[in-house]
């Protein structure tokens, strides 16, 4: 039956009643990343949303990421309960654990690097981080975990994710905002990148770069700017080679082909 609900996975689609795969993204990003963009950003306050419009105080991140590790802890408390009687609902059943693990992952990793000491080897054990909390039981005190206890429990995390994307891999059509096995391996290099294991994050790199399902993009073509009445013809062929309809970032690369010169083997996502 396992093998069969790999076959099966069809995932479900972003269209929800009333509303479509554009709004559902922009509110997939207000709710999930708006906060973070002034810290990526490298805004001079932090707190600045990516048009300027607004300036969260010092405690929404924090309060942002610990309100969807709850949520997390309540779905994998509560999907256990879930029948998973079919191939459909079993594929289903192991595929939102693995979303699930990984989001909580990312959330924590991203609470260590805000909030929490440096990694190194010779003083994780010592240094503070955030609070772990892995149930979806009220509490009310909290104590910082170690900086090692929060990068084991990101690997723990990340390790059950990729078990569980495994047996039930993403659909493709929802590989560009969805967690997937590809998605696992590039954060574990990051993660593992940050504890100095140059060794495990080579090798979760180059896992992703060997992918079949991405690959990787060639700089943005600014010296063919000038050119500007082929820029729907780049767009819509970046969107061929990514076998996507839409880009929720917009890529543009692999100008070179439409120069006459050979163009590069890789694309982008």
């Amino acid at each position: 039956m396992l093998e069969q609900a790999q076959r099966t996975n069809t995932g479900r689609d972003l269209e929800i009643e009333g509303q479509g795969k554009s709004d559902f993204v922009a509110k997939a990003w207000q709710e999930s990343v708006m906060n973070l963009y002034g810290c990526f950003g490298w805004q001079l306050e932090v707190g600045t949303n990516y048009n300027a419009t607004i300036i969260y105080d010092d405690a929404a991140t924090w309060n942002k990421l610990y309100e969807h590790i709850n949520v997390i802890n309540v779905i994998l408390d509560q999907i256990q309960d879930l029948p998973h009687d079919t191939e459909q609902k079993e594929a289903d059943y192991y595929r939102v654990q693995g979303e699930a693990h990984f989001l909580r992952a990312q959330y924590y990793f991203t609470l260590a690097n805000l909030y929490g000491d440096m990694y190194t080897a010779e003083n994780a054990a010592k240094r503070p981080c955030v609070p772990i909390k892995l149930t979806p039981n009220v509490e009310f005190e909290f104590e910082r975990a170690s900086v090692a206890d929060v990068y084991d429990q990101v690997l723990k995390d990340l390790t059950i994710a990729e078990a569980y994307l495994y047996r039930s891999p993403q659909n493709e059509q929802h590989l560009l905002h969805r967690a997937s096995q590809e998605a696992v391996d590039l954060l574990l290099s990051r993660v593992y990148l940050y504890m100095q294991n140059w060794e495990m994050a080579e090798a979760k790199a180059d896992s992703v770069m060997k992918s079949e399902n991405f690959y990787l993009a060639s700089k943005f073509p600014g010296y063919d700017l000038k050119n500007m009445t082929k820029v729907e013809e780049i767009f819509e062929e970046q969107l061929r080679k990514c076998k996507v309809d839409y880009f929720d970032f917009y890529l543009f690369h692999n100008g070179k082909s439409f120069k006459g010169s050979k163009s590069h083997k890789s694309s982008g996502r």
